[in-house]
Formats: structure tokens, sequence, C-alpha cells
């Protein structure tokens, strides 16, 4: 024996397994030299990471899921609070990054999704408002919200591949707001339990949710209840057709589908009244607005179908407005919408304050403040993010508060980017809803017809809500930014199902996406 190391073993040595091991002998140290919790979630979230890394799909669910747990779910790590929704996004942008690289799946998907270069436009005219921006911290922290929406949406169309990824992702789209509908619900009519002990809203009359402000609150749930409409019509559909062969057959299979539907068509109709009863805990005039908006919207799309429907309506309208004339319905039937004076602008300079007027008058001086914050400088604004650093330059006489954006999310970007950034909003936006349109109109598929006329409704119910609201706000982009990828998404799976593209997924290239 001459003591050497065998050549093979040598030879069976690679430098490519060097990071490997490094990361192994950190992990093993880390492990015998921390504390139990510690430990725990090492694991935990090394575990998670694996499975995001092979399914990157699921960071995506959480991305999603997280934005309504962001407030009252934040960890201490030293001096700083990390939200859900922060440990979800480096968990998901770093599964996503690395299953990109490791299987060499393309960053951008082909075709070009349509809204991606609109969200790409956008975010380089808020880095180039920096520029004449006050306080550019306040303006990175906007960004950075933009950022995550656009990673959002990215995300989406390059991982949803398949229809049982779709589903997964209408289901965590719906889930959300059908849990915040029910806790809101809890709020009001238990108000002892819930709000003194657990959740706290400022107004105890109005729901919260787990959002802090109604209207914030009223805005998410308006981005899952026209979802849930459509689907539940879409399982009354499937159900009548289960029950219908079920008939004709009388068989343990068509027994077992219609039990399937009969059952999907109860959850979501609960699921349902779970988000109404949270819209009217809420009492938003803006999230009332923006569904009625919605639910014309989606009437209208159906085209001759839709006729019945379209005449019945206009006749109960017909009845409303000669009750409301005569007396026979009470305006206070419709109740903090009967609240409303004006929709039209005025000055706030010239008004008296009662209790009724009050909300409507200081948003009328948020608008204002916005108003002039764009005169300064119609072609870039104040700077990104910069409405509360530069509002006492621009209040109105008796306003010195900021509530922290304009009221209405127009007036808003139009403020913080000028005419610039709002063209690039408008050019989102628009992009957004003719998609919707285009996917509502053409996709033949009935599953995903109804998904893309949800979805189409809850973006003409957030477009109407900015009128009055900022909804861009707690990284409720997340939401609204998936949902306008599900157009995408469905004019994908159809084209593969219908063999009019090799777009269609193969397994051997897939990898972790199916």
């Amino acid at each position: 024996m001459t003591g050497r190391v065998p050549s093979v073993v040598v030879n069976s040595f690679s430098w490519k397994s060097l990071p490997a091991i490094l990361g192994v002998l950190v992990l093993g140290y880390l492990l015998l030299t921390q504390s139990p919790f510690v430990v725990i979630g090492l694991i935990v979230g090394l575990a998670a990471f694996l499975l995001v890394l092979r399914h990157p799909q699921f960071g995506l669910y959480l991305l999603v899921l997280s934005v309504p747990g962001q407030a009252y779910t934040s960890l201490s790590l030293g001096s700083t609070k990390v939200t859900l929704t922060q440990l979800a996004l480096v968990l998901a942008l770093s599964g996503w990054f690395c299953n990109r690289v490791i299987y060499r799946q393309p960053f951008i998907p082909r075709p070009l999704p349509l809204l991606l270069p609109f969200y790409g436009l956008y975010l380089l005219v808020m880095f180039t408002s920096l520029t004449v921006a006050q306080s550019t911290g306040d303006g990175l922290n906007e960004i950075s919200r933009w950022l995550i929406a656009t990673f959002a949406y990215l995300l989406a169309v390059t991982v949803i591949r398949t229809r049982p990824q779709f589903w997964g992702l209408v289901f965590c789209l719906c889930v959300g707001p059908v849990f915040q509908g029910l806790l809101g619900w809890a709020q009001v009519k238990y108000p002892a339990i819930v709000q003194e002990k657990f959740i706290n809203c400022p107004d105890f009359r109005r729901a919260c949710g787990t959002f802090e402000m109604p209207n914030s609150y009223g805005g998410y749930l308006e981005m899952g209840l026209p979802l849930l409409g459509a689907l539940l019509f879409l399982a009354f559909i499937r159900r009548n057709d289960a029950a219908r062969v079920w008939a004709s057959r009388f068989g343990p299979v068509a027994a077992r589908s219609l039990f399937k539907y009969f059952s999907l068509f109860l959850i979501i109709a609960l699921g349902t009244v779970f988000c109404l009863l949270g819209t009217q805990a809420a009492a938003s005039r803006g999230a009332q607005l923006g569904l009625a908006f919605a639910l014309v919207a989606m009437v209208l799309v159906r085209g001759k179908k839709a006729l019945p429907i379209i005449f019945l309506g206009a006749g109960i309208l017909l009845l409303v407005v000669a009750g409301l004339q005569t007396g026979v319905v009470p305006v206070s039937t419709f109740g903090r919408l009967a609240q409303i004076e004006s929709l039209t602008p005025f000055d706030v300079r010239e008004v008296t304050l009662t209790p009724d007027n009050f909300a409507e008058v200081e948003r009328m001086a948020m608008w204002q403040a916005g108003g002039n914050m764009f005169l300064s400088d119609p072609l870039l604004g104040v700077g990104i993010g910069n409405y509360n650093a530069r509002y006492n330059d621009f209040n109105a006489p008796f306003w010195i508060v900021s509530r922290g954006h304009a009221h209405n999310y127009y007036i808003h970007a139009a403020a913080e980017t000028g005419t610039l950034g709002l063209l690039a909003y408008f050019l989102l936006l628009g992009g957004g809803l003719v998609q919707g349109l285009r996917s509502t109109i053409l996709t033949r598929d009935t599953n995903l017809r109804y998904v893309a006329w949800g979805a189409f409704g809850i973006i003409v119910a957030v477009a109407v809500h900015n009128i009055f609201e900022d909804l861009h706000v707690l990284n409720m982009g997340i939401q609204w930014s998936s949902l306008l990828a599900l157009f995408y998404i469905i004019n994908q799976l159809e084209r593969c199902s219908t063999g009019e593209t090799k777009a269609a997924v193969r397994p051997g290239r897939s990898g972790p996406a199916e």
C-alpha cells in the first residue's frame, strides 16, 4: 500500500459541487449553534424554498394569500419588522429565479404579455419623476410597491402553464375575500368580541377586516366578489348539466358528478354571501359604486343573452326612481350612498361642514391638493410617493392634515408623476380592460370564459372605485396584477387546447411547471 488516494476518487470530485458542500457545512453549523426556534425556522424556510424551487406556482399562491394578512402577521427581526407579504415575496422571487436558471426556463414568456411593457413604462416614468422629488425615500417606497405588483404579474404569466395551476390561482384569488368578508361581518355583528379583543377598526360601525380602513377593505372584497359571482353562475350551469346526465343514466359516475357540482355550487354560494355581508359591513360607497358599474358592464358584455336581464334591470330602475320621487321608497334605503350630496367637484372653502358631508368635503380637499400639485409641474408632478411630503405646500385652508393620498388614484398619479405618469397608467389600465373584454367575448372554453368574465368585472369595479380611493396601497397591487394576468393565461390555455399554437407544455421541458 502506497497510501495514495485512488485516482477514481480524485476524479469523482467536481468543483461544481463545492457550493453545495459549503451550504451543507453552513447549515450544519447553524443547526448546532442556534436556538431550537431558529432551527425550526431554518428547516421550515428551507423546505418552503425547495418546494417553490420545484413548483414556483406555490410561491405565487402564497404571495396572493399574504395580502390580507400583512398587517397582523409581522415578525420582529432585531429592530426591523417583516410582514408576511415581504417573506412571501422573498420566497417567491428566489424560488422563481433559481427555477428559471436551473431548469433553463425563459424569464419572460413568449408571446410577450401585452401588459408587461406598460408596467415597465409606468415604472420608467416613476423613476424619472424622482428627479423632482423632495423625498427620495418615499418615492423609492412607492416604486417598490409597484415593482412587487409587476413581479406578481410576471410570475403569474410565467409559472401558470396548466389548468390545475390556473384553478389553484383562481382559488387563491377568491378564498382571501371570502374569509375577509366573514371577518368583516363578525366585526360589526359581534364588536365586543372581535373588535375589542382581536382586530380594532377606527369606526366600530363599519368593518375594516385586517386592512385597518373600511374603504381599503371594501376595495379588497371588490377584487373577489365579481369573480365569485361568475363562478357561481358557472357552477350552476355545470350542476344543471350533471343533473340532466344523471336523470338519463342513473349511474354511479353520473351521481358522483352531480354531487360534486352541487357541493361546489353550495360552497361558492356560501362564499359569495360572506363577501356580500362583508361589503355591506364595510359601508364603502366607492366599493358599492364600483360593484354597481361592474354588474352593469358584466351584463352588457353578454350581448343578446343578457337582453332579458337588461330589460328587467331597466324596469326595476324606473320603479326605484318613481318610488324615490313619490316617497314610497325612502332615501335611507341606500345607506351611506344617500349621503352623497354631489358627484361634481366643488371648492371646499365655500362649503359649510356638517357631520353628513364631512367625509365628502375632506375627500374633495385631498383632490384639490393633488390638483394643485399637478399644476405646479404638469409634466412630472411633485415626484412619485411625495404626496404626503409636499401636501402642506398645496393644501386648502383648514385642511392641514394629509390622509396619505389624494382619495382618487387618477388625481394621485397626476399629482406625483404628472401627465406622463397618468398616461402610462391609463395605457396599463386600458390594456387590461381591452384584454379582459376580448377574453370575455372570444374565449370558447366555457370554464375559462366565465373566469375571464368575473375578472373583467373586477377590473371595471376597481377602475371606478379608484375615482374615490387609492386601491394600489397595502400591496393590493398583487391581487390586481394577478387578475390582469388571468387574461393572458386564459388566452394561452385555450390556444394550447385547440392546437393553435405550439406553446403547449411538454413534460420533458416544463420540469417543475407540471
